[in-house]
Formats: structure tokens, sequence, C-alpha cells
């Protein structure tokens, strides 16, 4: 998993470019570099320079971290045990984790195209807030804050959804989904059994990340999207909420699947 050179990380200033900072290119294309990346290092070797870095450079906080080895990669986890504020409102619990996984990545290499599905990467980061943090962020949330039934999505076009600034790479079938504070269990996959590549953004706006889009390319069940060229879409799509399934791609029309899931995290006229 050797990353080749594409000089992407560095911005004419000469700083670091971090992770949240690297833009998508306009076909599709993610590469990322990290500066403290180092070939062929153990997985002890990286989770303890990682532990050392997040330490050293968010010195008022505590962090346990983790590294897993999977099937298919590298896992490091970074649990945030004490935060240095009450982090009641997810923006600001948001922008935390973006800053420590901005720290993470720092220590590898990706390789992203959203439009083929082709995805490479050193390991995979995660970063989680503690149990007695979820418990205090909740405490003195609002009724109103509570996450709407999911009910019935509809499906619009994805010329529509570009409209209010969500990513456009495919003339297919969007559902957006509102989540305001998360909650909802996303499950899919392909009928070849690919994997769901996801996709926090839009990196292209340069502002923080408004939502979530699933995407990916399924060879096996296609539709004819507007200019009538097969498009890929999902074989199974569900959302769960409760013990509940709002919403199941299984129980649809062929014709009414979607290959492109909008997943909200804010209202596009809430941006920062």
């Amino acid at each position: 998993m050797n990353p080749e050179n594409h000089g992407g990380s560095t911005p004419a200033n000469g700083t670091t470019r971090l992770y949240s900072q690297t833009p998508i290119a306009d076909n599709g294309d993610f590469h990322y570099q990290g500066d403290l990346q180092q070939q062929d290092e153990s997985l002890a070797s990286l989770s303890n320079r990682i532990a050392r870095h997040l330490h050293d450079h968010f010195d008022t906080m505590r962090f346990l971290v983790s590294a897993e080895q999977l099937v298919g990669g590298r896992r490091i986890t970074a649990e945030l045990l004490e935060p240095p504020s009450d982090l009641t409102h997810w923006r600001d619990q948001r922008k935390l984790i973006t800053s420590i996984r901005d720290q993470m990545e720092r220590f590898g290499f990706h390789r992203l195209n959203l439009l083929d599905g082709n995805h490479d990467c050193s390991f995979f980061s995660e970063v989680r807030i503690g149990n007695h943090l979820s418990v205090q962020t909740n405490r003195g949330r609002a009724r109103r804050d509570r996450l709407p039934p999911a009910g019935q999505f509809p499906v619009m076009p994805s010329e529509q959804a570009g409209s209010l600034g969500f990513a456009t790479y495919n003339r297919v079938p969007t559902l957006p989904v509102e989540i305001p504070d998360g909650g909802f269990t996303i499950a899919a996959r392909t009928s070849e059994g690919r994997r769901v590549t996801f996709c926090f953004g839009p990196y292209y706006t340069g502002g923080p990340p408004r939502f979530i889009d699933i995407q990916y390319h399924d060879a096996s069940m296609t539709v004819p999207d507007g200019g009538g060229t097969p498009a890929p879409v999902f074989e199974m799509l569900t959302i769960a909420q409760g013990g509940r399934k709002p919403y199941d791609s299984r129980k649809a029309a062929l014709s009414d699947k979607p290959s492109i899931a909008v997943i909200l995290l804010a209202r596009p006229d809430e941006a920062d």
C-alpha cells in the first residue's frame, strides 16, 4: 500500500494541506498524502506515533488510541476521553472531530475516485467521543432537537440536489434524508457485494461538511439516467431508526432505486 507521489498535499504557500482541506478533482479523484507517513511502518509503531502526536497537539485532551488489523486493511481509532468544553451542538462536535482526524490522516495516504469506486489508503481512521461526553452533550438538549420521523423520503434528480449544494457526479436518482443529529443506521450493498464509499463533503466549496454522500457503481443493476446511459442503483439501501426500517430500497421499483444517497447533516441555508 505504498502511495504514488501526486504532489497534491502541499498548497502553493508551502504549508501542509490537511485532509479536510484537500479538494476533489473534477474527474472524481481525491488524493491525499500525509506529511508524517513512514512507508512499511508496523501497525504498533503507527498507533504509538499517532497517540503521541495527538497528546502533543491537543495537550488539553486525553485520548485512548487503539489499532486493529482488518481483512481489508488497518484501522486506527482515537477515542476522546476528556473534551475541552461542553460540546452541546453537533457543529462543535463535528468541527473537533474533523480537526482530530486531520492530524491522524497526516500519518497516511488516501487514493479515492468517487466515480469508479476505487479506494486505497494506508489505514482507516476513526474518531469517537467517549460515553461520558455523549451524556454531557445530551444534557439540556431541547425537545425540538429530537430527530423527525424518517417517514417516506422522495427521490429527486441529482440536478435538483445539485441546486441545493449537493455533489452531482452522475445523472442518477438522489435520495435526500434529513438527519440533524445522527441516530440513524445506514446499511447498503451492491448486488456484486462491493463496498459502499462514504465521502464527507462538500470539499470543493471550502465550507464545513454538511452532508454525507453514499455512492458506488454496481454494474449488475442499472437504470437509464437522464441521458439514456445505464446508471447503477442500490441493490439494498436501508435506514433503520428505533428498530424500524422507514426506508428500504428493496421494496422500491427498479426505476425508483437511488444510486446516490445524500444524508443531510444540516440544511443548506444553515451553512456556517
